[in-house]
């Protein structure tokens, strides 16, 4: 019997120093693989907010800024791995949380992400080179610019002015945009994606190559694409029309939006890298985060 309470105090001795070293939480968890209290918030940026992140966030001693990673495939880790352990807060535009959840259910996976309110928007453009085919197409018609059957420029599917573009391309086929996936069953969708892609296949930035080399595309979209001054005469650029709006968000892999560090900065370097940042932002304009996804997709097959 003395031995037993021998044991038991030594025990309690020993789990009682434990706790007073700070080895367990106060939930009993231990802190050196669950609390990141004391280290930089690790934010992880999609590529249409590489300009502002780097801006913000670069030289902040509470922020790592990890990288900057195209939104589709950071959905896809998280889809596939049930979340991404690099990152606190991942900074993209909508629907891109939700397509990750799309692709976590259909892999039987279960993940956990919660979007901040809208931080800012911008709208996807379509650049058409002046006396081109595409200039006989109605301002901001991108289905019809850049399916004439001259080279035309879409960003890669996993960004988000490709998934927007090709989201574009199929309400313009479709003739509305709040096509459901039945109705990219007939092939005239991807029919139409391909046709793109064997034009000039998906490129990054191309209104920039449209606009720095000349015969490069008779048109192209990309988000917030603007002509300078010295080159209206060669190219005009327009929302694209019905109108679709990125709206960029905070996220976190928990069931509460986060709360962005520096938040107030981030803003400033949004607005001078060509967001709005002004009210609240329009809707998206886009059909539900499942059908984006599948029609992102159909872009991405048409350029293997």
């Amino acid at each position: 019997m003395k031995r037993l309470l021998a044991v038991l105090a030594a025990a309690a001795m020993i789990v009682g120093a434990l706790w007073y070293r700070g080895v367990f939480d106060s939930d009993g968890t231990d802190p050196e693989t669950s609390g990141r209290s004391d280290a930089p918030i690790r934010v992880l940026c999609a590529t249409e907010a590489k300009v502002a992140c780097e801006s913000a966030f670069r030289s902040r001693s509470d922020v790592e800024l990890i990288g900057i990673e195209d939104p589709g495939t950071t959905a896809d880790g998280l889809a596939s791995a049930e979340g991404d352990e690099r990152w606190d807060i991942w900074i993209v535009s909508e629907p891109w949380p939700q397509i990750a959840m799309v692709r976590a259910e259909i892999s039987s996976n279960a993940i956990a992400v919660s979007p901040s309110t809208p931080l800012a928007s911008v709208t996807l453009r379509v650049a058409v080179a002046t006396g081109s085919p595409a200039a006989a197409c109605e301002p901001g018609d991108a289905g019809c610019a850049l399916t004439t059957g001259r080279p035309a420029g879409m960003p890669p599917a996993a960004t988000t002015g490709g998934a927007f573009g090709a989201a574009a391309i199929a309400a313009h086929v479709l003739g509305r945009s709040d096509f459901a996936t039945n109705d990219l069953d007939d092939g005239t969708v991807q029919q139409a994606l391909e046709g793109i892609a064997q034009s000039a296949a998906q490129q990054r930035e191309p209104v920039a190559r449209l606009l720095a080399q000349r015969g490069s595309f008779d048109a192209a979209v990309d988000l917030g694409a603007t002509v300078p001054d010295a080159q209206k005469t060669r190219a005009t650029a327009s929302d694209v029309e019905p109108q679709l709006v990125a709206r960029l968000v905070a996220v976190a892999q928990t069931n509460e939006a986060p709360e962005l560090p520096a938040a107030d900065g981030f803003r400033t370097a949004l607005k001078r890298s060509g967001w709005s940042i002004a009210g609240k932002p329009p809707i998206s304009g886009l059909p539900n985060p499942a059908v984006v996804d599948a029609v992102t997709k159909l872009w991405s097959n048409a350029n293997r």
